[in-house]
């Protein structure tokens, strides 16, 4: 089992829209945040050797404050020059109505694509990588992630990830080892409420974390 099996949910041909899943993401760390919780959220890279494949953890996760709030969260926001106090280049045409799945604002600025199920991973989500080095060139302390379920279908999407069409290989965030993180981090979250035994999800985690090609 893992994340994908949820997304499925009720069945491959009706279910909830990437849209949906980007607010849950959303939510959940907006109610962490007004308990008091400094979330920290794993973070991993793609890596293939030889016949093996595996997620390996960063020595980075994603540190959230505990002061957020619906404010500083943005959910498919669109991009325009100015989008970001303090900025006042013109947005390259690039970027310009590039529509951002979750923006996260503060001291810092996160941006990430939300992946469930029915959506490619493809060259555009090189986009978000380039928009964080462009602020970063800008002052503005940034970082890009891809959200996705480490049981992502097709899998040959995950393993693109790893191609030379990538600047460097990109940083994700396993939907798996988010709920793990609210589940641990955070008492009685609404996911727990949501989806009894949760824990089917991303336990036991040598099922998704790696493997031998077939």
């Amino acid at each position: 089992m893992n994340a994908t099996d949820l997304f499925l949910l009720p069945h491959v041909n009706f279910r909830n829209s990437e849209s949906s899943w980007s607010r849950l993401f959303t939510f959940h760390i907006l109610d962490a945040s007004s308990r008091g919780t400094k979330l920290c959220i794993p973070t991993f890279v793609y890596r293939e050797e030889g016949n093996r494949w595996y997620f390996e953890q960063q020595k980075e996760a994603l540190q959230l404050p505990s002061k957020l709030d619906f404010k500083l969260i943005v959910v498919e926001g669109k991009l325009r020059t100015g989008f970001l106090p303090g900025i006042s280049d013109p947005l390259p045409m690039k970027f310009n109505d590039l529509r951002l799945d979750i923006t996260i604002l503060g001291h810092s600025l996160v941006v990430i694509e939300t992946k469930t199920v029915g959506a490619r991973i493809t060259q555009k989500e090189q986009l978000y990588f380039d928009l964080c080095e462009w602020l970063i060139e800008r002052g503005i302390n940034s970082k890009a992630y891809l959200l996705l379920s480490a049981g992502h279908q097709p899998d040959t999407d995950v393993h693109s990830l790893v191609g030379t069409e990538w600047k460097q290989v990109p940083s994700l965030i396993l939907w798996e080892q988010f709920f793990k993180a609210i589940e641990k981090q955070v008492r009685n979250p609404l996911f727990s409420r949501l989806f009894p035994n949760l824990h089917q999800y991303y336990e036991p985690e040598e099922g998704y974390l790696s493997g031998n090609f077939a």
